[in-house]
Order: C-alpha cells, then structure tokens, then sequence
C-alpha cells in the first residue's frame, strides 16, 4: 500500500481488506454493465447493492489506515492527546478500536445487503415476499433456488454462516438460537460449529472478508438475471434520502451571492489552490 504503516498487524490487516474491496468493486462494475445509464442515475436498488458494500469496506479499510498510521505512532499520540500510553495500553486501544471496526462491518454489511436483497424480491414478486418477509434467510434461500441451483449448497451455507455470526452481535459473541440447539455449517471444505450459548471465537477478519466476497457474487449474480433486469425501477430508500438531502443542501441560496467584499478582491493566488502547507 502506498501508506507508511507504524504496525505491520495493522497493514496485513489493511491488503485483506483492500483485496476484498476490489472483489466486490469487480463485481459492481460487471452488475453496471447490465443497466442504462438513466437507471444508473436513478438510485436503482439494483446498482447501488454492491455500491453500499463498498462504502462499508471503504470505511474499513481507512480505519485500518488510521490504526497503522496514527494509532500505533507515539509521536501521534504526543501531539494529539500529550502523551502516549505506555505499550500494554496502546495494545488495548487498538485492539478495541480493531473489535469496534469488525463489529462495525458485520452489521453495516448485513444491513446494506439485506435491505437491496428485501427490496429486489418485494419487486419480483409481492407474493412470495409477503410470504417470506419474516425470514431474510428463506429469502435468500427462494432467490438461490431460482437462479443458483447449480451452487445451492455453497450460497445457502454464505447466507447461514452470515446470519448466524450477524446474530452473535446481539448476544456480545454469544450464540443464542431460540431452538438452543448447535448448528454446523459446511463453508469452503470446513466445518464452522455454532455452539449454544458459548462464544463464537472463529469470525476472525478472514473469514468475515472471505463471506463477504462470496455475497458480493451473490448479489451479481442475483442483479444480473434477465428477469431482474427487466423489472421496473427499484428505489432504494436510503440512497435516494442521501442524494435529496445533498441536493437540498446545494440549492440552499447564500444569502452572500452578488456581493462583493474586500475579502472577495482578487489576488496574484487566484487560478487555482494554494500547495503552501498550512499549519
């Protein structure tokens, strides 16, 4: 990476990471390939998917930045707080802040597919949403027999594996079914068992990033059906909420337009930004 990293942890961390963006942009570029420019620029539900996946790993990624570069810097600290803690310390904070993230891109992942995956099928078919809307994983299920049957077993155990750890975050790590019973999930030639009540200890960052990419090629494949292509606009909520509020902001009227001040005289500076360092 083209940044200079303080902890080599943090930058092992930080290529995962980057790897599995370009995955999933990959991905997003061949789902775009599919759709007109007018739907584009609609906020389809149907191409902002994979694009709110990468925001997520996008934030990921920079926070990983943040560790190596600043977190893990004594001098960062001086210059920020007044001093730096000792190293048992400084393991802690980066270790929380590490945690803090990971839960972060398990809930903020969940989230953005969930959403653009409910929203896909209520417009295929009200029906059979009405019929499974209480369970995001029947949901997937219905969309992996329709289009994957080929793969069912390999995106029915991406979409347990996903929903179970998602699930841990509400319990702090804790696998709690209501049925009490274990589950066992075979994922890439492994064996990931959900214990009843015990603490999940194996969603480690490669593992999360490994799901991840393998729901990134869900979704194209899923974004990319001749039958999905063909629906109607899907607005997706929030990017569309996100885009008029941005909107309304950049035609509030400044009250200053029109009139000028000395501050508004021209100088020798003018053409372009200044790259005189500013302190």
């Amino acid at each position: 990476m083209r940044y200079e990293f303080h902890d080599s942890s943090a930058l092992e961390l930080a290529e995962l990471i980057q790897g599995a963006l370009v995955s999933v942009q990959q991905d997003s570029a061949h789902v775009l390939q599919f759709y007109s420019q007018e739907t584009k620029s609609a906020v389809d539900a149907r191409t902002t998917s994979l694009s709110k996946l990468e925001s997520v790993l996008h934030a990921c990624l920079l926070g990983m930045i943040f560790v190596g570069q600043h977190l893990t810097d004594p001098e960062w600290w001086d210059r920020s707080m007044g001093t730096a803690p000792d190293d048992e310390h400084l393991e802690g904070y980066v270790s929380r802040y590490t945690e803090f993230t990971k839960i972060g891109l398990i809930q903020a992942t969940f989230s953005s597919i969930e959403s653009s995956i409910r929203l896909v099928l209520r417009s295929l078919s009200p029906d059979t949403y009405k019929r499974l809307r209480v369970d995001f994983r029947h949901i997937c299920y219905y969309l992996i027999d329709e289009f994957m049957r080929d793969e069912r077993q390999h995106y029915r155990a991406v979409t347990d594996i996903m929903r179970l750890i998602r699930n841990t975050v509400h319990n702090n790590g804790v696998f709690s079914p209501k049925s009490g019973r274990d589950v066992r999930i075979w994922y890439r030639d492994q064996i990931y068992a959900f214990e009843a009540e015990k603490v999940v200890n194996f969603a480690d960052w490669q593992l999360l990033l490994q799901i991840i990419v393998d729901f990134s090629e869900f979704i194209s494949r899923v974004m990319t059906q001749p039958v999905i292509t063909e629906l109607e606009h899907i607005e997706d909520p929030m990017i569309s909420q996100l885009v008029s509020n941005g909107l309304t902001e950049d035609s509030t009227p400044d009250d200053s337009a029109g009139q000028t001040t000395e501050d508004s005289t021209p100088d020798d500076s003018a053409g372009g930004p200044s790259n005189t360092p500013t302190s």
